[in-house]
């Protein structure tokens, strides 16, 4: 997780925007989330490698080793591997209508 927050990450939006989306007005706020598993070699594990791939440096710089994320890389194609993947939130609102065009 530092290595990502280092990179711009915020583990803490989605908890956030539900509130930031009432500040700025907007009204019948909702929140959504969904999430699902994720097999080796699929979508979901393609996507973590890849980013395995982008912050290598940063990894290895926290604390990570060349076998640690060599162990990942092949478990994440590994169709054995079934993985949580990421829990995804969606917040929606809209302009009540006294603020509408």
């Amino acid at each position: 997780m530092r290595a990502l927050t280092t990179h711009g990450y915020d583990n803490e939006w989605a908890h956030r925007a539900p509130a930031a989306f009432v500040s700025a007005g907007l009204a019948e706020v909702r929140f959504r989330s969904y999430g699902t598993s994720w097999r080796g070699g699929g979508a979901g594990c393609r996507l973590l490698l890849a980013g395995l791939a982008q912050l290598r440096t940063s990894l290895l710089a926290h604390g990570l080793t060349d076998d640690d994320l060599t162990a990942t890389a092949a478990a994440l194609t590994d169709p054995r591997v079934l993985l949580n993947g990421f829990l995804f939130g969606q917040t929606s609102g809209r302009l009540p209508s006294d603020r509408r065009a």
